[in-house]
This record gives C-alpha cells, sequence and structure tokens, in this order.
C-alpha cells in the first residue's frame, strides 16, 4: 500500500463522529494496490466504538492538502463504490485490467470506420488534449464517422 500525493484530514477531527469510533484503526490514505477502476481508490479504515444502530462516521476534507475542500462539479455524474469489509479481511486485488487491443482505422468513400473489440465507451474531441465528450450510444465498434472539416480524435474508455 503506497500513499497517494493528498492527504487527508483523520476522521477523528470530526467533533461530530470522533465520540463514535475506536482509537484504532485510524487510516485514511490513497490506495494504488486496488481500485475499482484505475489505479487508485481511497481507502479508509474505522471501527465503531458499540455495536448501537445509531452510529455514524463523518469524512472531512477540511486542513486536507493540497486541496481543502474540494469542490465537486454537479453537472458532472458522481458516484460512489463502497466495499466494506469485516475486521481482519484481506484487501481483495485489483480486477483485471483489459485493454480493447488494437483499434483500426478504415476509410471508405467519404466515411471513416474505426473498428475494436470488446465494450468501450467512444470518446471523441476537437483536440488531443480533449475535452473528451462520450459519443452517444457507441460502446461496441464499428463506429462511421462522415469525413469532415477539422479534426477529430477519438478515445476508448473502460
Amino acid at each position: 500500500m503506497q500513499r497517494g500525493k493528498i492527504d487527508l484530514v483523520p476522521r477523528r477531527a470530526s467533533g461530530t463522529t470522533s465520540g463514535n469510533l475506536l482509537t484504532a484503526p485510524d487510516e485514511s490514505l490513497v490506495a494504488t494496490n486496488t481500485a475499482y477502476t484505475g489505479s487508485r481508490s481511497l481507502r479508509v479504515r474505522w471501527q465503531f466504538a458499540e455495536s448501537d444502530t445509531n452510529l455514524w462516521l463523518l469524512l472531512v476534507t477540511a486542513g486536507a492538502a493540497p486541496v481543502e475542500n474540494p469542490q465537486v462539479d454537479l453537472n458532472e455524474p458522481i458516484s460512489f463504490k463502497i466495499l466494506l469489509l469485516r475486521p481482519g479481511d484481506p484487501v481483495p486485488p485489483p480486477p483485471v485490467v483489459s485493454t480493447p487491443g488494437s483499434v483500426s482505422i478504415a476509410r471508405n468513400a467519404n466515411n471513416v470506420i474505426l473498428t475494436w473489440t470488446g465494450t468501450w465507451q467512444l470518446q471523441a474531441a476537437p483536440a488531443v488534449t480533449g475535452p473528451f465528450t462520450n459519443v452517444p450510444g457507441i460502446v461496441i465498434g464499428p463506429y462511421t464517422n462522415a469525413i469532415g472539416a477539422g479534426t477529430k480524435f477519438y478515445r476508448l474508455r473502460n
């Protein structure tokens, strides 16, 4: 387990939940040994002090470095994947990373045809640096696009 570049404030900094928690375990870090997707995830370890059903936990970012109280763009989709483990359970290995393999590009008259294998979200952008947006409904190839003015860049996302 390696720490990432983000320092997260311990949950004990929240006076509203500190009485609900044991002093150990107390861990909040960016993990690089497992993730739902990508290569990093937030690993938080704590244990409630009692078996009451009304105990709760507040995760705070006040005082975190390098970004205190990060903002979330509510115009973008937000999702959380939570894995709850019993004390002592091992952390599962990361999922097997798959790649789309080769992408073939062919021209047919006034069309460009992209072909790939597997289920991957096709994204397009006006520049190689983005911003990339999903091509609606295109997750399985091939994709046919009429040749037009300007440049377009494509990528596949899992």
